[in-house]
């Protein structure tokens, strides 16, 4: 059977873009004079890892950015579900997961209460 979720999530996975220093950094190292094969793998690697995520601590900020980057997020009988695009988006959804559960439960009680009228 067909699952539409999972096909968006790898077309979604696969459009994704590189971080700019990593794009960067892999292009400095293949313009470099001595520059190797597998360096240039190694380098944009290195870039990816040292590059800072913006800290965001707001709930629904965090919601906003998990949708924009194509993870689902959702709670399901008192649990907070995730479905990570990236794994940066871990620690920011570990480090507030409690937030996120009240405040996904909040939303998910207030369209029970208005579909219900």
């Amino acid at each position: 059977m067909f699952n539409l979720d999972e096909a968006l999530r790898n077309h979604l996975a696969q459009r994704q873009k590189k971080p700019k220093t990593q794009f960067v950094a892999a292009s400095v190292a293949i313009l470099s004079p001595r520059s190797k094969p597998g360096r240039t793998r190694v380098v944009a690697g290195v870039a990816g890892v040292a590059t800072t995520h913006k800290a965001i601590t707001s709930p629904t900020a965090i919601i906003q950015w998990l949708k924009e980057e194509g993870a689902h997020l959702y709670v399901s009988d008192n649990r907070l579900c995730f479905r990570p695009t990236d794994w940066a988006q871990f620690a920011i959804v570990s480090a507030h997961w409690q937030a996120l559960l009240h405040d996904l439960a909040a939303v998910d009680q207030e369209q029970k209460n208005g579909s219900g009228r």
